[in-house]
């Protein structure tokens, strides 16, 4: 309760040792043990981590992104500080701010010191991959920052229920374990090797990205799909056939469960997709000609 107190009221650690405040407890208790201002201190910064950690907690259940504020600034005795700010809606639609760091930052204040100390104040509450929007200050160096940051940043802008379904994707092709830990490269603008890079790598994992391709397809739900699912639902059905027969006996079972479900599903085919191809001036009837 003392530490709590001594937060909330901005009291300094030596409360404890003043003589006043030792009468008054022994006036109210005769038996109790006093504390130095080092273990007032130590209370202090378990209650700071408990809270810490109940506040990572809250943010990691908020959907959607964040934007962030920041500042600098210098004391007169030139010590340098950061204070990093979170904004967000949370589920009932209301805008909260949070402070998630409020430390010293010794100058030089350059762009790359700043973005390094940012990623280190994101990774460390697990926001590196939820950042929407940074708003600073007119200065240079924060001009500095943001393309440091957007650089550091740029491999983050992919969700997270993207990278899961890339993964998945992966599983289902058979990637070797050598392909899928190199990963995927992206194209730098100042490297003139870094595109034909990033071809070769991309070439690795054709097939991963054209079964991602038909699940989004297949899921879209922005934007008008039907015409499109005879064809993904023929290609997936020529698959199924192709690889029944496997001599691989795991594939062959997997096959053979995977069939069991399909025909359940799709063993006629929609009139209503069928209908849909044939109105869609790319297939026409030819297309059900060659499916059927």
């Amino acid at each position: 309760m003392i530490a709590v107190a001594i937060i909330e009221h901005n009291l300094p650690y030596s409360f404890v040792e003043y003589r006043r405040i030792k009468e008054a407890f022994v006036y109210a208790n005769s038996s109790i043990e006093f504390w130095c201002r080092n273990i007032v201190a130590a209370d202090c910064l378990r209650i700071f981590e408990k809270e810490k950690k109940k506040l990572r907690e809250s943010l990691s259940d908020i959907p959607g992104r964040f934007c962030l504020t920041t500042d600098l600034w210098r004391a007169i005795t030139v010590e340098g500080y950061m204070c990093l700010t979170a904004h967000n809606i949370d589920r009932g639609y209301n805008l909260k701010t949070k402070i998630l760091s409020l430390c010293a930052f010794p100058p030089p204040h350059t762009g790359a010191a700043i973005a390094s100390k940012m990623m280190e104040i994101l990774k460390e509450w697990g926001l590196e991959k939820r950042v929407f929007t940074i708003t600073v200050y007119n200065a240079s160096s924060n001009d500095n920052m943001q393309r440091v940051l957007k650089r550091q940043m740029q491999k983050n802008l992919v969700s997270e229920s993207r990278e899961k379904s890339f993964r998945d994707c992966v599983e289902v092709v058979g990637i070797g374990e050598d392909t899928t830990k190199a990963g995927l490269v992206s194209d730098v603008a100042t490297r003139w090797n870094s595109t034909y890079t990033m071809l070769e790598r991309a070439i690795k994992f054709k097939e991963v990205f054209r079964h991602l391709e038909m699940t989004k397809l297949i899921l879209g739900s922005t934007y008008p799909s039907a015409n499109l699912y005879f064809m993904q639902v023929y290609i997936i059905e020529s698959w199924l056939k192709t690889n029944e027969l496997s001599s691989d006996e795991v594939i062959q079972e997997m096959v053979g469960s995977m069939k069991e479900r399909f025909d359940k599903y799709w063993e006629e085919y929609s009139d209503i997709l069928a209908i849909a191809a044939v109105l869609d001036p790319r297939l026409k009837f030819k297309c059900l000609e060659y499916c059927l």
